[in-house]
């Protein structure tokens, strides 16, 4: 898709100039498993992504990373249509919800989301952010100091999740997805990734520079269309 999202100044500032689509018929979806562990208690997530069903059946995957039914990390937009984050660790689970539900299908939404769990205050050990916007979220924090399952060496999926069978997609995104960043090792602000745009007060992309990615880290803005490999559409420009 070549929809283009610009930036605050018009048109001289930053554009997005490609998304990639999902298409949940074709169990569409991109996967990595790093070759080894990262930072696994701070990491942050941002994408723009735009949703393709007005009315979830069933959740639909944004970011995952699954070993089993019993270790798993997932943000997602549930069949309620709020935005959440699960994590699961040996059958103990935490779960954070938005409380804005994401309805429409005709704009992009930014999402950034944050963990850090040496942080003291529950509330401040993950974070959610939706069009520049801190999201009140209900549910139960990560445990302070704990380790989830993002930047472990187990398989992490972009829009998907890994099935409980085999290591194929699941619970598929249907939409699409653009300026993907993941951040190993350090919990950036949403203003590291958008700004209010000085004409409309909207919430806009900017240029993203100086941030440092760490071990499993990747940014991913699907420049090169020519192919669907990990060194075309797949390729890390961090």
């Amino acid at each position: 898709n070549n929809s283009v999202m610009m930036g605050a100044s018009g048109a001289s500032a930053y554009e997005i100039e490609r998304s990639v689509r999902f298409n949940k018929a074709d169990s569409a979806a991109m996967s990595r498993t790093p070759s080894s562990a990262g930072n696994r208690k701070k990491w942050t997530f941002s994408c723009w992504f735009k949703k393709s069903l007005v009315l979830l059946s069933t959740g639909e995957c944004i970011f995952t990373a699954k070993q089993d039914g019993s270790w798993n990390d997932v943000i997602s937009i549930g069949s309620d249509e709020k935005l959440s984050f699960k994590q699961e660790n040996n059958n103990t689970i935490k779960q954070c919800y938005s409380t804005r539900l994401i309805k429409d299908c005709t704009s992009w939404y930014h999402l950034v989301v944050t963990q850090d769990t040496t942080q003291s205050t529950a509330a401040n050990r993950l974070k959610m952010w939706i069009n520049g916007r801190q999201e009140t979220l209900t549910g139960n924090f990560p445990n302070q100091d704990s380790d989830g399952n993002f930047n472990r060496d187990i398989l992490h999926y972009i829009g998907a999740t890994k099935s409980s069978s085999n290591n194929n997609p699941d619970f598929e995104f249907n939409g699409y997805m653009a300026e993907i960043h993941f951040i190993d090792g350090t919990a950036y602000d949403h203003e590291d990734f958008g700004e209010i745009s000085s004409t409309t007060g909207q919430w806009v992309a900017k240029e993203v520079s100086g941030l440092t990615y760490g071990t499993n880290g990747f940014y991913l803005n699907f420049s090169d269309n020519s192919d669907v490999t990990a060194t075309t559409l797949g390729k890390d420009q961090a």
